[in-house]
């Protein structure tokens, strides 16, 4: 199989090795693997704390190289990005989020169900047991479980 390694940390060097695995797959049928070499900034978890096993000068090397920061740089010294934008995007995005966590808030959260259903396209039959048997422990054992607090079993 055909194989591109890029900068996953480079928006225009993705853009390009994207471009061509789709030249490839288009034109000679057969597929591409693209891996993009990039570096996690955040921690994996609220309970994680990276500066455990990465020194400040890591950090540092790495968040320059964001590739978040590295596009914003090269559409300022374009001119076609500014502080002004950034900050009208900033209040829109916000506007944006807030107006989502609102309407999340008013939702019930998943059932149980949705554990299961929103694995595979086509669930294999031995999920779907596991499926039904974890329905039949939810109803056994109603009591123990808030289950009218969620969205509906279909």
């Amino acid at each position: 199989m055909k194989a591109i390694r890029v900068d996953g940390n480079d928006v225009f060097a993705v853009l390009t090795a994207m471009r061509e695995a789709r030249k490839i797959c288009l034109n000679e049928s057969r597929p591409v693997l693209i891996e993009a070499m990039s570096y996690r900034l955040a921690n994996h978890s609220s309970t994680d704390e990276s500066t455990y096993y990465r020194s400040p000068h890591e950090i540092h090397y790495w968040r320059k190289h964001d590739p978040i920061m590295r596009l914003q740089r090269y559409m300022e010294n374009r001119g076609i990005w500014d502080a002004e934008k950034e900050e009208k995007w900033l209040k829109l995005s916000n506007q944006i989020i807030e107006k989502a966590i609102e309407e999340g808030v008013l939702e019930k959260p998943m059932s149980p169900e949705s554990l299961f259903t929103d694995v595979y396209a086509e669930m294999p039959p031995i999920l779907r047991k596991q499926m039904m048997e974890a329905k039949l422990h939810f109803e056994k054992y109603r009591d123990k479980y808030p289950l009218d607090d969620y969205m509906p079993w279909k």
